[in-house]
């Protein structure tokens, strides 16, 4: 099935949308929503509407804000070259990786998916699997716009049943200007693409478009913008009336020469007009406030994508969030960091890169992901540390406490750290340690 069937598929069903008493009301007709819609309406909106545009970008620029770490059973920092977590670093470093993966990610939104495709130095075609060690050369990422699936798997016996095997991209076509660059079709397999597509429902290639449930509300609110400003533009300065006299008398030239006057005025060529028998009034001015609309559209697109509203509109630049706005929203990203970013992006991608070659073998289990930290404010993480800080001066002061919960245990359950620090001592200095801690613990204890 192609994206074009799929998106006659929606059309046939948006047919029913916003029919009621018994059909011979049409909501959508009357609001003027547009019923079907195809990927290239997201991307107009997208880059048009500044609200769509910071609802697309917004959340893969928090999920890929910081770099994800990668590292296997060893757990070597990038400090070493030949580990798992040094050849990311290095790699991410080289080739932009983590860039690529929010564009691929950001474009996949815009639509019901995406591809980030692979260019590797092989010696196979691209419409053939990738084959065996190639070096990653560049990274591309296309949006559902620039990307038709040509073949898919159909076989019932397969791992891959009902998933595209051939895509068709096509390259350099940008949607913001009628310029081409070296624009190319290119059919590729699908072992050189990572296929990204968010919120499935009932398959597993088609997602649904980040704007596709607050489309019609974003459509209101150019509506009443724009209204409001032409409204404001016609009704801010309505003009002035001239009215003359009952017994006032003008010849042709009187009217033609208060006519060019009155036109200067208008295009303030002239702020006075001389006349005799005349009286002026002005109309004034009358203009709407939308406020309160726009208020009631951004609390249902916010409230649509799970967004606090001042973070969606921005106005954190200039009045701090709310904690809680801001704690939920570090809450959301974690979510889909590990929900989706971790498990249907980057780790398919680590895995492809460990098997092409441009990353070691790992030693045992591979781990991406994010620093569960790395979203919290500096004042979150001080009240982090001191909570733990607290619990570990409680721990060390109770007598008993590392038979009920073994220091490994505490260290790592509790605390969050390794089991075993990971910073060498002194093994001749161990003892003289033992016996200090040993004082100050009977310090503690004799200080209760």
């Amino acid at each position: 099935m192609s994206s074009q069937d799929n998106s006659l598929i929606r059309t046939l069903w948006n047919r029913v949308l916003g029919k009621s008493h018994g059909g011979r009301r049409d909501r959508y007709e009357v609001f003027g929503w547009k019923k079907a819609l195809v990927a290239e309406d997201f991307v107009a909106l997208y880059h048009r509407n500044g609200i769509a545009s910071r609802i697309i970008r917004i959340f893969p620029q928090a999920t890929w804000g910081d770099t994800p770490q990668v590292y296997d059973e060893t757990k070597d920092g990038d400090e070493d070259p030949n580990s798992l977590t040094g050849a990311w670093q290095r790699l991410n470093k080289e080739k932009s990786i983590v860039h690529y993966l929010e564009r691929a990610d950001r474009l996949a939104s815009l639509g019901q998916f995406g591809v980030l495709f692979m260019g590797f130095a092989d010696n196979a075609e691209l419409h053939e699997p990738v084959q065996g060690q190639a070096e990653l050369m560049y990274l591309s990422a296309y949006g559902e716009h620039n990307v038709t699936v040509q073949q898919w798997d159909l076989d019932p016996r397969s791992p891959r049943f009902g998933l595209p095997e051939l895509y068709t991209l096509q390259t350099g076509r940008s949607t913001l200007s009628t310029k081409r660059g070296a624009t190319k079709s290119i059919t590729v397999h699908y072992t050189r693409c990572i296929h990204i597509s968010e919120f499935l429902d009932d398959d597993e290639v088609y997602g649904v478009p980040r704007l596709l449930p607050s489309y019609n509300y974003l459509e209101d609110l150019e509506k009443v913008l724009g209204s409001s400003s032409e409204t404001f533009w016609l009704t801010a300065n309505r003009g002035i009336l001239w009215s003359a006299d009952a017994d006032a008398e003008f010849d042709d030239a009187d009217l033609a020469k208060m006519k060019e006057q009155a036109e200067e005025y208008e295009h303030q060529l002239r702020r006075n007009i001389t006349g005799t028998g005349l009286k002026a009034q002005v109309l004034g001015s009358n203009t709407p406030d939308p406020t309160g609309n726009l208020k009631n559209l951004l609390a249902m697109i916010a409230g649509t994508h799970g967004v606090p509203q001042r973070i969606l509109t921005g106005s954190e630049q200039g009045e701090l969030a709310s904690s809680q706005d801001a704690s939920n929203w570090v809450g959301q990203i974690d979510d889909r960091r590990s929900t989706f970013a971790a498990p249907k992006i980057l780790i398919p991608f680590i895995h492809k890169m460990i098997k092409t070659g441009n990353l070691p073998e790992p030693q045992g289990t591979v781990t991406a992901g994010w620093d569960p930290s790395a979203g919290l404010t500096d004042q979150e993480k001080a009240e982090i540390a001191g909570k733990k800080t607290e619990s570990l001066a409680k721990y060390v002061m109770a007598d008993g406490a590392e038979y009920v919960v073994p220091i490994r245990e505490f260290r790592a359950e509790i605390l969050g750290l390794s089991e075993v620090s990971e910073y060498e001592e002194d093994p001749e200095e161990d003892d003289d340690l033992d016996e200090e801690d040993e004082d100050v613990q009977a310090g503690f204890r004799g200080a209760q």
